[in-house]
């Protein structure tokens, strides 16, 4: 691969979501790479984030996906995309999103702003 070639692949793994270049190649032969799954829900998550939730209300990662969708992810990648998303609310890259409480069961809240 040459440095256009690597940097062109790095360039469309960051704009799909994906963690790395490994990743994003990944995806393109169907094969499951947990950081491939993980990208994906966080990707998936942005939209509902900000529209299907009313301003000021909790929501949790799992309640942004339906039901059937959700627990066809085994459980480490659930886990591993709720620190994602957990890391990527506070790093700011979900404006309009901020972490809240969490819940009895402990699993973590955020709360849409604006």
């Amino acid at each position: 691969m040459t440095d256009a070639q690597y940097e062109q692949a790095s360039k469309a793994a960051k704009e799909g979501g994906f963690a790395g270049i490994s990743s994003y190649f990944v995806s393109f032969v169907g094969g499951s790479d947990n950081d491939a799954d993980v990208s994906k829900i966080i990707a998936e998550a942005r939209a509902p984030a900000l529209t299907m939730t009313s301003i000021n209300s909790l929501f949790t990662l799992k309640a942004l996906f339906n039901r059937e969708y959700w627990n066809a992810f085994p459980a480490g990648v659930r886990t591993k995309a709720g620190k994602r998303f957990y890391a990527d609310v506070i790093a700011g890259k979900f404006p309009g999103i901020e972490a809240g409480p969490l819940t009895g069961s402990n699993h973590q809240t955020y709360r849409r702003t604006k």
